[in-house]
């Protein structure tokens, strides 16, 4: 089974949003920082340590939204308009033991034992080749993302 899909810009974006969606266990570890500050915001006998702690937790909110909403979706757009590739048609093909990607630039045959890890949201699924580098298919492709997916659960194991 084949497929072909090209990635446009806003989906690139939501893409990379995905991406970069914290794991559980970072979640974990925010709140409990979140909470070891909340704490020390009320039981510290120091206002400068109260005020300091509202800070940590304030400003940490506010970065990690400016940073996510604004600048890294700013960022993302201007790479995909430098980045010819992202912009080009690619075909995906299901193989018994593998994936091959292909496009205008070449082909890359992934075969189930390299994949790394696979992610996925209502729109897209990520497969990652190591942590940081992941090839994006758009859910919109229809009915064959299921197969892909089918293989991903046995051949790789369960989403991350």
């Amino acid at each position: 089974m084949e497929f072909e899909y090209t990635i446009t810009e806003d989906e690139y974006v939501k893409a990379n949003k995905l991406f970069t969606k914290p794991a559980k266990t970072t979640l974990v570890a925010y709140a409990v920082v979140v909470l070891a500050l909340l704490v020390i915001a009320v039981i510290a006998p120091s206002y400068v340590v109260k005020i300091g702690a509202i800070g940590g937790v304030s400003g940490g909110f506010l970065g990690h939204m400016a940073v996510r909403h604004l600048y890294a979706p700013w960022r993302t757009r201007k790479q995909y308009r430098a980045y010819q590739a992202a912009q080009e048609s690619v075909a995906v093909k299901v193989l018994p033991d593998s994936l091959l990607f292909k496009s205008s630039i070449g082909e890359a045959v992934i075969e189930w034992s390299r994949i790394n890890k696979w992610r996925e949201n209502g729109e897209f699924l990520l497969i990652y080749q190591a942590p940081e580098v992941y090839h994006i298919i758009p859910k919109r492709v229809g009915e064959t993302i299921r197969e892909v997916r089918k293989s991903l659960v046995k051949y790789v194991g369960k989403e991350t």
